[in-house]
C-alpha cells in the first residue's frame, strides 16, 4: 500500500521519461529544488520531462516497487522510477 493520512492529498507513482542528460548529478548538481524538479514532475514543460528518444524504447520488464511494509506519508506522495526497478 502507498497511503498518505490527509484526505486532500495525492499519491503519484511515475515512470520518469526525461533525458537523463537533463538531470542534475554529482557532476553537475542543481542550486535549487525548482531547477532539479524540472525533469523530475510528472507534469510540466515538456522539453523537460520527455527526451527526444523515449528512455523506456523497447523495455520489455515490469517497474516494480519492493517495500517491507506500506509506503506512507503525511500529505502528498510523489514516487518517481528513473527506470525499470
Amino acid at each position: 500500500d502507498i497511503v498518505t493520512s490527509a484526505l486532500d492529498s495525492f499519491v503519484n507513482v511515475t515512470m520518469s521519461d526525461a533525458d537523463p542528460a537533463l538531470l542534475p548529478s554529482v557532476n553537475t548538481p542543481s542550486s535549487t529544488w525548482i531547477e532539479a524538479s524540472k525533469s523530475l514532475q510528472p507534469y510540466g514543460n515538456p522539453t523537460y520531462i520527455h527526451a527526444q528518444i523515449p528512455v523506456h524504447k523497447g523495455d520489455t520488464s515490469q517497474a516494480l516497487i519492493y517495500a517491507n511494509g506500506s509506503i506512507k506519508g503525511g500529505r502528498s506522495i510523489i514516487v518517481l522510477t528513473p527506470n525499470s526497478a
